[in-house]
């Protein structure tokens, strides 16, 4: 046991963060609002956070692809292709000039590669491939994980480590054996906990594992996202402590008519780790692929054709990549060596993501986030150092350093404390040059029960006539503006709560309870995912 005096350094750093997060927040919003007339919601993680995505956005939209052209040359058991050509006439070329003629190989490369285990979670991680996994938000994976850890199951889960300290070796090589026994991994190897183990990279708290009480727990009778989740977190177990992914890449290069051409292969020499893990990667999955066995000077008639692809867009953010985005800003401007968190804490992310879905600044269309229009307005409004991601990532540094006894938190503060009265002193000033779409009062469409508009109020959007029709929550789930939307135009959306799938339908059902008659969504309710 530690006496109570070696955490107050640990909370200093939390007191700090809670205390620059109110200031900048409730300053920054009134400063804003009154300068542009609107209501707006400021944060210090939050607003970084919404120009990710904003420039995300325009980046996508901005995109104009382009076509480019290969030719492939068919040799039977292999494929060999050219390198990019943009001009459609001398890729018609190149295949009628090596359709039908000798290709002859060059060189065989071949290298032997292994991939380490990964780290266990911390619950960034975690809440990142839930989101790939199950298409899971970061609140919902935090709110499985806090089910799971309420029921004992589960160790403690806002935790920014991915290591295990050396008093628990003991204690993991038994939870791997239990895992194995009650996951059905059908474990083939002796685990090696060390890879897991690192004191000086254990902070507040250790890794997520399982607790040994799955092993008196009716694992089945879970719901389905907690089960997801737990499953998840016994095989990154499994994965971390076996041995590595051994793999073989080959390249082959070959010449036809005087033009390079090359194909690319690997062929998994010991699967490793990777036996137990549930997914691959989209690269992975292209270059899982065996080639033959070829030697230097071999020829082969050749099959040419043409090929046609595009280049490809930047992809809109989703969770998982939001996440991994929020943890890498600003790191961009520090040495390796440097020790940084990037945007929020593990603990705060998921929350700073639903802020931006509930203040109306980002919506979910799927598995992707979106900025809305007001979102990008407000982007394009507020100064650099009010959305910039970098001083956002210096000051987590700080209160990490705080954290580790190496910086003061009165220092810290009263820089936070210069921030706001200089950025209050720049831009106190009524700005009317620019004006924000007023989402409130734009309707979205017309109420399903009496026709009148549907608007946006304080607490979701609601029918003007308030003829009793809740068309924002469904048993209690607040849904989205694109959801809501969707309803209102006659299409059925979904949600998933606690493990169970709720299918909301464009109709409306009349509910009496206690002598009062309400109106609701139809919905039809599962139990499972789907």
């Amino acid at each position: 046991m530690k006496p109570m005096s070696a955490y107050d350094n640990l909370f200093s750093a939390g007191f700090a963060r809670a205390k620059a997060d109110w200031l900048v927040g409730m300053n920054g919003s009134r400063l804003f609002s009154v300068r542009y007339g609107s209501k707006l919601n400021i944060g210090r993680v939050q607003t970084p956070t919404l120009a990710i995505i904003v420039q995300r956005d325009a980046e996508v939209n901005g995109f104009v692809k382009q076509k480019y052209y290969t030719a492939d040359l068919n040799c039977g058991a292999f494929t060999l292709s050219s390198a990019r050509i943009g001009d459609n006439a001398q890729a018609e070329a190149l295949v009628s000039a090596c359709d039908g003629a000798e290709v002859t190989i060059c060189s065989v490369g071949r290298e032997v590669k292994t991939e380490k285990p990964p780290k266990l979670y911390d619950l960034t991680t975690l809440q990142r491939e839930a989101n790939k996994a199950f298409g899971y938000t970061a609140q919902q994976t935090l709110d499985y994980m806090q089910s799971l850890y309420e029921a004992k199951l589960v160790t403690y889960p806002r935790t920014d480590s991915q290591f295990l300290s050396d008093d628990m070796a003991q204690t993991a090589l038994d939870m791997v054996k239990l895992c194995d026994t009650y996951f059905g991994f059908n474990m083939s190897h002796t685990p090696d906990i060390s890879k897991c183990i690192n004191n000086a990279k254990v902070s507040g708290h250790h890794a997520i594992i399982p607790t040994s009480n799955i092993a008196s727990s009716d694992l089945d009778a879970l719901p389905v996202g907690e089960k997801n989740i737990l499953t998840l977190i016994a095989a990154k177990l499994m994965c971390a402590s076996a041995p590595v992914h051994k793999y073989e890449t080959v390249r082959i290069t070959a010449l036809c008519n005087g033009t390079e051409f090359t194909a690319a292969g690997r062929t998994v020499l010991d699967i490793g780790w990777k036996r137990y893990a549930k997914q691959k990667t989209d690269k992975e999955k292209n270059e899982d692929k065996s080639l033959p066995s070829v030697s230097e000077g071999q020829t082969y008639p050749a099959q040419a054709s043409k090929g046609e692809h595009f280049t490809s867009p930047p992809k809109p953010y989703t969770e998982d990549t939001l996440l991994s985005a929020m943890e890498r800003a600003g790191n961009e401007n520090y040495d390796d060596e440097t020790e940084k968190k990037g945007l929020g804490t593990p603990a705060t992310r998921a929350s700073v993501i639903e802020s931006l879905v509930k203040n109306g600044y980002v919506d979910r269309a799927g598995k992707q986030l979106r900025a809305t229009e007001r979102g990008t307005e407000l982007v394009k409004a507020v100064p650099d150092e009010v959305k910039s991601a970098q001083l956002t990532a210096e000051w987590e540094t700080k209160l990490q350093q705080i954290e580790h006894g190496i910086f003061s938190a009165d220092t810290f503060m009263s820089e936070i404390n210069s921030f706001i009265r200089e950025m209050c002193s720049k831009y106190g000033s009524i700005d009317s040059a620019i004006s924000f779409s007023d989402s409130n009062h734009q309707p979205i469409g017309k109420c399903p029960k009496c026709g009148a508009d549907v608007v946006k109020g304080k607490f979701g959007y609601y029918c003007k006539d308030k003829c009793g029709m809740n068309v924002t929550k469904v048993y209690g789930v607040s849904l989205s503006q694109s959801q809501i939307t969707g309803l209102l135009e006659g299409r059925a959306c979904s949600y998933t709560s606690k493990g169970k799938k709720t299918v909301v339908l464009p109709e409306v059902m009349q509910n009496n309870y206690n002598g009062k008659t309400y109106f609701q969504w139809k919905t039809e309710r599962g139990n499972n995912n789907g």
